[in-house]
């Protein structure tokens, strides 16, 4: 995701790649994870990037979950030992 100039069927690969890598979290989510990521860099964020932005906002609670994400992931909070 990070190089430039890439033709439109090597983008769609990408774009195909990216939802698939991030098809567990909600569209919401998603965008204002970019938002996030991109104030904060000069670049544009590989899905794991995205990811982590995402998950960091999550942890700092930036971003409006619905009840449904908030009790996963205070499930997963408590699986992993995090108060």
């Amino acid at each position: 995701m990070k190089q430039y100039g890439k033709k439109p069927e090597e983008l769609e690969i990408l774009r195909d790649g990216l939802l698939e890598f991030l098809d567990d979290i909600e569209t919401i989510e998603i965008t204002k994870g970019l938002k996030y990521y991109i104030k904060t860099n000069n670049d544009i964020p590989t899905p794991k990037d995205l990811r982590d932005s995402i998950l960091d906002m999550r942890l700092n609670e930036e971003i409006e979950l619905t009840p449904k994400r908030k009790a996963e992931i205070r499930e997963w909070k408590d699986k992993m030992g995090i108060l």
